[in-house]
């Protein structure tokens, strides 16, 4: 789960500690492991995030006899299922998380490598031309050597 960055709240009941070899920080709520320590650490394409230590998990339950053995993760979301909760601000934000992903994910600049390169190139392109214009999308420049 998604957390806030805990230096922001209340610096002196966290403590911190980095892992060498990962580059993980571990934020420590009163020197305790447990559901409330927030994970901190970079991805490859150079974003911070934040996590918590805990699931959200959504139970399946028969009105006659309770559980049904079905469950499912509960992700995140922004936005109230009350229509009188909901404002223009959770709106944006759910939009930029949703933009976000759809943009740092790891098949967007092959996906439309390709399909710019069959609009505007050749409708057959080879694997290594999508590769290298897919490089490009991701790295954000493009040097030629020829």
């Amino acid at each position: 789960i998604g957390s806030f960055d805990p230096r922001i709240s209340d610096p002196q009941s966290y403590s911190s500690t980095t892992d060498p070899t990962s580059g993980i920080t571990t934020h420590l709520r009163n020197d305790i492991f447990d559901s409330a320590t927030v994970f901190e650490f970079h991805d490859d394409k150079g974003r911070q995030y934040f996590v918590k230590n805990s699931i959200e998990t959504v139970r399946v339950l028969n009105l006659k006899d309770g559980s049904t053995g079905f469950s499912f993760r509960n992700a995140p979301q922004f936005m109230s299922f009350v229509p009188s909760e909901t404002t223009l601000r959770d709106a944006q934000y759910e939009t930029e998380a949703t933009l976000d992903h759809y943009f740092y994910h790891d098949n967007t600049g092959p996906f439309l490598s390709m399909r710019l390169i069959q609009r505007l190139v050749s409708s057959n392109p080879s694997p290594r031309y999508v590769k290298v214009v897919a490089k490009a999308f991701k790295e954000g420049t493009y040097e030629s050597s020829g």
